[in-house]
């Protein structure tokens, strides 16, 4: 009998899964070192009220488990922040919380018209306390506006493939938040969800410290499946480094100047980074002093001083036309 190996039929990959986004939601926070938390879908309406928005439409049970139940979520934070104060309750004071799953909103025409709610894919996450770490050499730091909305924007590229804009929140947008530190989500054609601190008095009434952050993104724009990654050489010619000091309006958002930045910068500008930030003597009040490193490459060949300084001025032309920017040593 002559020794062969056994014939082995396979199928084709098939096409993703419609859960992807949100398995890649889970296995991103969670290397990021939030805990996963699982809630019922089902929620008390008042609980809701708050997160949902002035012209929310809820969908409301017919025949609930419980009077606490009578309502599908509208979104995931109420639960959420439920989790949080309930490890709070506990002992546990530096909690980083998650959730995803789906929301339900009713459709326009409502039940009586015989149409289903609509069902949206979301990820939400709630934290309060301290980072991880510290030590003798380092104290801890306690967790900011920026920590989660940096988590916020690697969590969007690893579920959406692409960024979303954080722009502050206006009047009559995301109640919940602290207006001091709330942001609306955007990307594609529409809002996407919000992030920053809560609503004082919704903190209180949560029995939640005053510096708990949240998020909550909208994933129903979300592919299947994300293109591969695309690989680069590493650069072989040097770079040029610029460093400017821009006087600006307190009132201009940062992602206003990095876009003047880059659209002026052309295809040489390889970079940009922000890495100070000063108020005070000598900055006239009202405004606020930014210092920004740009870095010049070509793939190909070595820049010119000429080339790096007629792109500086190009870019600083630009800040000075669309934003009214100053150099700072001027």
């Amino acid at each position: 009998i002559p020794a062969t190996l056994p014939a082995l039929e396979t199928g084709g990959a098939g096409s993703p899964r419609p859960a992807a986004p949100l398995d890649r939601a889970r296995r991103y926070l969670a290397a990021a070192g939030f805990a996963e938390a699982l809630n019922f879908p089902m929620s008390h309406r008042d609980a809701q009220a708050p997160f949902a928005g002035a012209d929310a439409r809820f969908v409301t049970l017919d025949n609930p488990m419980s009077s606490q139940m009578d309502t599908l979520r509208a979104s995931l934070l109420p639960g959420l922040l439920g989790n949080v104060a309930h490890n709070l309750n506990r002992g546990r004071r530096d909690v980083r919380l998650f959730e995803v799953g789906k929301v339900f909103h009713e459709s326009s025409a409502g039940q009586a018209a015989g149409e289903l709610p609509r069902e949206r894919p979301a990820v939400a996450a709630a934290a309060t306390g301290v980072l991880p770490g510290g030590g003798w050499h380092r104290p801890p730091a306690p967790l900011t506006f920026f920590d989660l909305k940096g988590t916020l924007e690697g969590l969007a590229l690893a579920c959406l493939g692409r960024p979303v804009q954080a722009r502050p929140a206006g009047d009559g947008e995301a109640g919940f938040l602290d207006p001091a530190a709330a942001s609306v989500l955007h990307g594609g054609n529409g809002p996407l969800g919000a992030l920053g601190r809560l609503h004082p008095d919704l903190a209180s009434s949560l029995d939640l410290p005053p510096e708990t952050f949240v998020f909550e993104l909208d994933l129903g724009g979300a592919p299947a499946a994300l293109p591969p990654t695309a690989y680069a050489p590493l650069p072989r010619q040097p770079a040029a480094d610029r460093d400017l000091a821009l006087v600006v309006d307190a009132g201009c958002p940062y992602a206003r100047i990095q876009e003047i930045i880059r659209d002026a910068g052309g295809a040489m500008l390889e970079s940009v980074a922000l890495f100070d930030r000063y108020v005070g003597d000598p900055v006239p009040a009202g405004k606020v002093s930014l210092a920004v490193r740009l870095v010049f490459r070509d793939p190909g060949r070595t820049l010119t001083a000429d080339e790096v300084q007629a792109a500086q001025e190009r870019i600083v032309e630009r800040l000075q036309q669309d934003v009214q920017a100053e150099l700072r040593d001027a």
